[in-house]
């Protein structure tokens, strides 16, 4: 889906992350990559936490476009299959 502005943005993330039965305590970046575009990055992470008291990590991809400090862009690319098992 596509959201545009902060306040769509924020009301998108609170009602996920409220509905979300998967505890996160942290996000490891494991590689930033630069690209050919001054304003663009991908980052690889994990998400890390907790369901059930069984602990994952959840690959995912960042394709983030920078100008002028504000994040523009922002594509986010989740394992499904990694979250699929976090979830039992």
């Amino acid at each position: 889906s596509r959201l545009e502005g902060r306040d769509d943005i924020r009301a998108f993330l609170t009602a996920t992350w409220a509905a979300n039965p998967l505890t996160y305590t942290e996000y490891r970046v494991l590689a930033i990559h630069d690209t050919t575009d001054p304003e663009v990055i991908i980052v690889e992470q994990e998400a890390v936490g907790t369901h059930d008291g069984r602990p994952f990590a959840l690959p995912n991809l960042l394709v983030l476009r920078v100008r002028d400090g504000l994040i523009t862009h922002n594509r986010d690319y989740v394992h499904f299959l990694a979250a699929a098992a976090a979830l039992g």
